[in-house]
């Protein structure tokens, strides 16, 4: 964030906390806020996107942004001096890992459409933005249930080696993790892991939750199976005091004002997420459990070990499902 409160270690000797004129910090503010020092910043918006289309599926319409709003969003955020960050960079920034710019802005996007790679990749590309990306595997190379196309392997390979963009894990098959079995929510979330580091090589990191809830005992499972953070929803900013295992985002969607997104990335016109679920949510989503069909009936349940969609599934490495992506300048 700047200069005020950077930890400075440059040549990897010397680790001097400095205050904003470049002077030593005064170890009696340090021994009291602990290390890093660091100023607090304001609200963090991370911005959940999921289609970016000007022809979109009527499934996914209501939450499909025109390709120029798009375009208008991300110089949004270039004019407000902000830096993208990836959800694991943000989290590393939290813990003192990382040094944390002084406007972050997080970038995700949520099921893995293909029109991730087609439209809205080239344009964060353009402007050296980074992002995040959330893809439910058993979609994986097939469609959606409204018929729309989502990234195949290849393109999740091609993403995983790269810079800007960060792969984590969004389940199997798309359920309602707090509206399951624990066994069943358990099997989502670890076979989501293991299947994505199987195919595409490194650490899978972090997590979103589908239609973005979760319970105590859902985020524990998350925790548990080797996660380093988990994005919510809630329609809040996020913060430095934000809950790791459940990050608040703010939803675009294809009516969403440009003056709207204008306001959030100012840290405006949005409440700042509760490190604690109030109890309004918890009243809600007691209520929303009687009913979990209506929000999942869409997505593909499947009962016992989840499958891809459509057809039965195959081991990792069989005959026409790579184990891992193929080494850089080499043909798959």
């Amino acid at each position: 964030m700047g200069e005020v409160g950077a930890l400075d270690a440059r040549d990897g000797s010397d680790r001097h906390l400095r205050n904003g004129d470049g002077g030593l910090a005064d170890a009696g503010w340090v021994a009291a806020c602990g290390p890093p020092y660091r100023r607090p910043i304001g609200p963090v918006p991370i911005l959940l996107y999921h289609s970016v289309s000007n022809d979109p599926d009527p499934w996914i319409r209501r939450f499909a942004v025109a390709t120029g709003a798009f375009s208008w969003h991300l110089d949004l955020i270039a004019v407000h001096g902000a830096t993208t960050l990836t959800v694991s960079a943000f989290v590393d920034a939290l813990s003192g890992a990382a040094e944390l710019p002084e406007r972050p802005v997080l970038i995700t996007f949520d099921d893995g459409f293909a029109d991730f790679g087609a439209t809205a990749l080239p344009a964060l590309r353009e402007r050296e933005m980074v992002a995040t990306l959330y893809p439910a595997t058993d979609f994986v190379g097939r469609r959606s249930p409204g018929g729309a196309p989502m990234l195949g392997w290849d393109d999740l390979c091609e993403l995983a080696v790269s810079d800007d963009v960060e792969v984590g894990g969004h389940t199997v098959t798309h359920p309602q993790l707090d509206a399951i079995p624990p066994a069943r929510a358990r099997l989502e979330i670890a076979q989501c892991k293991a299947t994505l580091e199987d195919r595409l090589g490194p650490s899978i990191r972090t997590f979103a939750y589908p239609h973005g809830y979760s319970s105590a005992a859902v985020r524990a499972i998350v925790r548990e199976e080797g996660y380093d953070s988990a994005c919510a929803v809630k329609n809040a900013f996020s913060s430095v005091d934000d809950d790791r295992f459940a990050l608040a985002r703010l939803t675009v969607r294809a009516d969403t004002p440009i003056a709207e997104i204008d306001a959030w990335l100012a840290g405006r016109e949005a409440r700042l997420a509760p490190r604690r679920v109030a109890s309004s949510t918890l009243v809600f989503i007691s209520r929303s459990r009687r009913r979990p069909r209506a929000r999942t009936r869409r997505w593909p349940r499947g009962r016992g070990r989840p499958r891809p969609w459509g057809s039965p599934s195959r081991p990792a490495g069989s005959p026409g499902w790579p184990r891992r992506c193929p080494p850089a300048g080499r043909a798959a």
